[in-house]
């Protein structure tokens, strides 16, 4: 399971992505140099990700999601919340894994 920070990061990268599609190399350059050590692991995730990932890739420069979350979802991820901080999910990785696509 991904650490906070990591979670974190991926989601201002999201946004960060979404909003610098004309980006140049300076910036992200800047933007690692603007954070501390303790997060360059992090950003190389990241960009390892972005560099095999077609569908991260994708996934990043998708427009938000705009639905409303509905009262069912609510309660569902109410109900999963425990058992992913548990730690009881199977990730996506061990599902590809499974059905034979990795």
């Amino acid at each position: 399971m991904q650490s906070r920070r990591n979670r974190r990061f991926f989601r201002s990268a999201h946004i960060r992505y979404a909003e610098r599609k004309h980006m140049t190399r300076e910036g992200p350059h800047e933007m690692i140099d603007r954070n501390p050590e303790s997060d360059i692991a992090a950003a190389q995730q990241a960009l390892e990700r972005l560099e095999r990932d077609a569908s991260f890739r994708a996934a990043l420069s998708a427009p938000p999601d705009d639905e409303p979350v509905t009262a069912g979802d609510a309660n569902a991820i109410a109900r999963a919340r425990p058992d992913m901080q548990a730690g009881r999910f199977v990730s996506n990785d061990e599902l590809l894994r499974e059905f034979g696509i990795r």
